[in-house]
């Protein structure tokens, strides 16, 4: 995190409870962010990324009107989109497979659970915005490939075996 300018960051926060809403934005400007905007649902979201550039989104899943998923899907596909390729973090209470799968196959870059833990969301946002995925475009997706950079692999000793004795 350590490499991230938070205070030049833009950053839209698309969710319709107050709380969570006043959450996010002070773990945000705990770590020095200072441009966050918010919107209530997905409509209001895409009107002002008309109007402004943004950094990254933090998008809720369940909203009114237009939800994140929706959201997602009309900045990945639609082709009047500003920008297709706009990191989007899916924030959620949701934490069943189902919902995780949508929100994946719908383009996010990664998901938080909620309650979101500060730690958390900042790891997350951080590694979006320093890590990107390569896109991928087929017939039914665009968005960040599913697939995860394989680990590096150990460099040290291996403890979990027992020492032999004599």
């Amino acid at each position: 995190m350590a490499n991230i300018d938070w205070r030049r960051l833009e950053i839209l926060i698309v969710e319709d409870n107050r709380y969570i809403t006043a959450l996010i934005t002070t773990i945000l400007r705990s770590v020095g962010a200072r441009d966050i905007r918010n919107t209530v649902n997905g409509a209001g979201a895409l009107s002002l990324l008309q109007e402004r550039r943004v950094d990254i989104v933090l998008a809720d899943y369940l909203m009114e009107s237009m939800d994140g998923i929706e959201f997602t899907k009309a900045v990945r596909r639609n082709p009047d989109s500003v920008d297709p390729f706009l990191p989007i973090v899916m924030v959620t209470g949701f934490n069943d497979a189902g919902v995780i799968r949508r929100a994946i196959d719908a383009g996010v870059n990664t998901i938080v659970i909620k309650p979101v833990a500060p730690k958390t969301l900042l790891t997350h946002v951080a590694r979006t915005l320093l890590m990107p995925r390569p896109f991928v475009r087929t017939k039914s997706f665009f968005g960040p490939t599913r697939r995860r950079p394989a680990p590096a692999p150990f460099r040290g000793p291996d403890r979990r075996k027992k020492p032999q004795e004599d």
